[in-house]
C-alpha cells in the first residue's frame, strides 16, 4: 500500500476523516466532491488515513486550487493510493 500526501483545506478535515460534512456550505461541498472525484478517477478510491492538522498554515497555493478553493488554512492530508 502506498501513501500519498495532499495539501488541502483544514475545513475539509471532518468530512475527509469522519465522513461528516455538516459544517460545509454548498460551494464547499461541490469543491470537496470534485476533489473526491479526482482521487477516485486517479487512484480508484479517496480514503484519508491521516491529517497533520497541527502543522496547518494559511496558503494561496495548495492541491485544491484546481477545484476552485481560494487561499485558506491548509494542512497535509494522507491518503491510501
Amino acid at each position: 500500500m502506498t501513501m500519498i500526501e495532499y495539501t488541502l483545506p483544514v475545513h475539509w478535515a471532518s468530512s475527509l476523516i469522519n465522513g461528516d460534512d455538516t459544517g460545509l456550505d454548498d460551494i464547499e461541498l461541490e469543491q470537496l466532491e470534485a476533489f473526491s472525484d479526482y482521487m477516485v478517477n486517479k487512484y480508484g478510491k479517496c480514503y484519508c488515513v491521516d491529517a497533520k492538522l497541527d502543522d496547518a498554515v494559511f496558503t494561496s497555493y495548495h492541491d485544491a486550487n484546481d477545484v476552485g478553493v481560494l487561499a485558506c488554512e491548509c494542512a497535509i492530508f494522507v491518503f491510501e493510493s
